[in-house]
């Protein structure tokens, strides 16, 4: 269902998951109170992994 948010969104702000993009350098991860912040999609496929029970991304037992 369409919440109005990127799928994964969610997920990534509540991980604390951002990026900015840096001219010349490209995406950077970052704080989410650093300028231009958005939350880090990348960093949530590679590090989370989709469960289907909750039917959200989740982050790996530690």
């Amino acid at each position: 269902m369409w919440t109005g948010q990127y799928p994964g969104f969610a997920e990534a702000i509540e991980y604390g998951y951002f990026a900015r993009l840096v001219p010349g350098t490209g995406w950077q991860e970052c704080a989410a109170d650093a300028p231009d912040a958005i939350p880090d999609l990348n960093r949530l496929y590679r590090d989370c992994h989709w469960d289907p029970k909750t039917q959200r991304m989740v982050r790996p037992a530690r």
